[in-house]
């Protein structure tokens, strides 16, 4: 028992020389006799999965903030204003959006708070970043930067105007045509699935549309992560993350937690240090159970930098 005890006290002082290396360095741990070899690899497997495991985590975080981290106060506005479909009674904001915020306040900001912005733009907020959940169509922070995609004319806006710069966009939103079908999906809370026409992303090679089943549900998504400042040099951004439907807002769930860490630092290193930038992602596997739309796999499409051209 004492020759074990003393076996286990060395591998665990072996271990700690090895946070850092990788699984294969415990080949190399010298062992004589085949019992104190198995008690050192049946204690440095588990700590080594464990390490690997953390850095794997912090590399994730590392590169998510570079991508959303913010400088002070940051609040998330989720969407209140579809025309068809109004919010329920005691509702803050859509239930898609909602869980996309929740997602970003697990991931990111633990002390942000989820808030209703009734105003095109919040000017007593505007020393904030800003997230802004949901596309154009139902929040009017987004549609006051990406333009009404909504309305009677299916101009494509390929530009941000603000009254201190300007910058053109990679991606952006498309109204339905009149004839586009019928799309199906679900919000929690509602008896009946939404019915809307598809929207569109605008991309380099033309428009891309969400797929749908035989029976008109929504069966695949889209995801656009937009960044821009919020005002004057300096004084904030605002991060715009929408979907074409619900289902792709509520995917930043996934795109925080499930895109291949690969990915994620490919966008980071693709981005180049731009502050500003869109990324478009393709929702998949979307499923309508217990009456509430939630996609189940992300792919990236592509990501762009930004250029911010200050008046």
């Amino acid at each position: 028992m004492m020759r074990r005890n003393r076996v286990r006290r060395t591998g665990l002082a072996i271990l700690k020389s090895l946070v850092g290396a990788g699984p294969e360095a415990v080949k190399d741990i010298p062992v004589v006799g085949k019992a104190p070899g198995k008690v050192l690899s049946d204690i440095a497997e588990p700590v080594l999965n464990r390490i690997a495991i953390a850095q794997t985590q912090d590399r994730r975080q590392f590169a998510l903030k570079k991508l959303f981290g913010t400088i002070g106060s940051t609040l998330v506005l989720p969407g209140t204003q579809h025309a068809q479909y109004p919010l329920l009674e005691g509702e803050k904001g859509y239930p898609s959006d909602m869980n996309a915020g929740k997602a970003i306040r697990r991931r990111l900001f633990p002390n942000i708070d989820l808030e209703e912005v009734s105003e095109p733009f919040p000017e007593p907020l505007a020393g904030t970043s800003l997230i802004c959940l949901c596309s154009p169509v139902a929040n009017l922070l987004a549609r006051d930067y990406l333009g009404n995609p909504s309305s009677s004319v299916r101009n494509v806006i390929k530009e941000v105007i603000r009254p201190d710069y300007s910058a053109e966009l990679v991606y952006n939103y498309v109204a339905p045509a009149r004839n586009a079908p019928l799309i199906k999906n679900h919000q929690s809370g509602r008896d009946l699935p939404w019915e809307e026409r598809n929207w569109s992303i605008m991309a380099p090679n033309g428009p891309l549309t969400p797929r749908h089943d035989d029976n008109g549900f929504l069966d695949m998504d889209y995801l656009l992560i937009t960044r821009l400042p919020s005002g004057a040099v300096g004084v904030g951004d605002v991060i715009l993350i929408g979907g074409t439907h619900g289902s792709g807002t509520q995917a930043i769930d996934l795109f925080l937690e499930k895109l291949p860490l690969e990915k994620v630092e490919e966008i980071v290193d693709k981005l180049s240090g731009s502050d500003y930038y869109q990324v478009l992602l393709e929702v998949r596997d979307i499923t309508h159970e217990d009456r509430h739309s939630t996609g189940h796999d992300i792919r990236l499409v592509d990501c762009h930098s930004l250029k911010v051209v200050y008046n």
